[in-house]
């Protein structure tokens, strides 16, 4: 849903005067610090919808930039993305899963090496199912030995 804490809110939305549930970033990302930051931010907000339309807004950056982001910054990712996976509005997350799917399983073997927790392991999961069931072409990219041996 959209977000309660208005003007006093710490992320940047903008609120829209006809109250539409969307929400939009309104900024440019042109590095992968760029866009380090941006999931970083994105990671606390408490709206899955809002997270989702701000992911799929940032969909082109989040495709050129996944394979330069550190484990940390992956691991966000991951983590907003099972999140948005959550949403109702399916078609727009499989659209975001879509997008990125090739992007996500050539970046995921070095995010599996890092992974320490359950958690993580059962969201990267998630996520990498869901790029293989929307892409058949890449899902036998996907790194499920990895998967299975941690």
């Amino acid at each position: 849903g959209e977000c309660r804490n208005g003007e006093n809110c710490q992320f940047l939305h903008q609120q829209s005067d006809d109250h539409q549930a969307r929400s939009r970033y309104s900024e440019t990302i042109d590095s992968p610090k760029q866009l380090a930051v941006f999931l970083e931010r994105l990671s606390g907000h408490k709206g899955d919808k809002f997270c989702l339309d701000a992911l799929l807004e940032q969909k082109g950056p989040l495709r050129n930039f996944i394979r330069d982001l550190g484990v940390c910054e992956l691991g966000n990712l991951f983590a907003l993305l099972s999140r948005c996976g959550e949403v109702e509005e399916k078609q727009k997350y499989e659209q975001l899963i879509g997008a990125l799917s090739t992007s996500l399983i050539i970046g995921a073997p070095r995010y599996i090496e890092s992974i320490n927790k359950e958690t993580q392991l059962a969201v990267c999961t998630k996520v990498l199912v869901d790029a293989a069931r929307l892409n058949r072409v890449f899902s036998t990219q996907v790194p499920v030995t990895r998967l299975v041996n941690k």
